[in-house]
């Protein structure tokens, strides 16, 4: 018997035109080809691990840790840490020559929600910092209250054309010191860098003088046909 239960050859395959009973090993087989049809796959790129102090990250083409043949990227953050006090998460993202970009070209709007009932939301300008703003946050990294920590995932559109904008949509959850009490908060908004180039890269970035303890971010592709 020939590949994929056909008697006495297969046909030819290739993604969105697959015939047969497959197993899991013609399915292996066929992925590592590029002939199995899995519309939408995610494909890593790059993981960064936190380490004590950090407080910016940066993904970028030249180092890497971003690839700009996707034009849907999707990032995760899981587990990030600090000692104790009030922080956050900001975007930037660097331009077609590789510089970080500054100033007015970020719009944002991020809704916040806690479990006591408390709902804000923040939009441009917020000072000092000229970033797309994704979630505000309280943590506490003591031994015994580690389970305070943060998590969420960006989606990125566009990065790789030069003729639209770059957009990204964010959903966070983790915890916010109210009044002397932590309480469960989410958040979720959208952001935009008003010019339209290629985006090389991005900054993951920590506000609030306070600097990440530890935690995993992983960017990945989503892979198109």
């Amino acid at each position: 018997m020939s590949e994929y239960g056909y008697i006495p050859e297969s046909p030819e395959q290739s993604f969105g035109n697959n015939k047969g009973i497959f197993n899991p090993k013609d399915i292996y087989d066929l992925t590592r080809a590029d002939k199995y049809t899995n519309y939408g796959q995610l494909e890593l790129i790059h993981t960064e691990t936190l380490s004590a102090g950090t407080s910016t990250i940066d993904l970028k083409v030249a180092d890497g840790t971003w690839d700009n043949s996707y034009n849907v990227h999707f990032l995760t953050y899981s587990n990030l840490t600090i000692v104790n006090g009030t922080t956050g998460v900001l975007a930037q993202f660097f331009d077609s020559t590789g510089t970080i970009i500054n100033g007015t070209e970020y719009h944002y709007a991020v809704q916040n929600c806690t479990s006591n009932g408390t709902f804000t939301e923040h939009r441009p300008p917020y000072l000092p910092y000229q970033a797309m703003y994704l979630t505000q946050t309280t943590t506490n990294n003591t031994s015994s209250n580690r389970e305070y920590n943060q998590q969420g995932y960006i989606y990125i559109y566009n990065a790789n054309d030069s003729s639209k904008y770059t957009f990204i949509s964010n959903q966070f959850t983790g915890f916010r010191n109210i009044s002397g009490t932590m309480h469960q908060a989410s958040n979720f908004g959208s952001g935009v860098h008003l010019s339209a180039e290629t985006t090389t890269g991005i900054r993951f970035m920590n506000f609030g003088a306070q600097s990440w303890n530890e935690g995993t971010i992983s960017l990945y592709g989503i892979k198109e046909y």
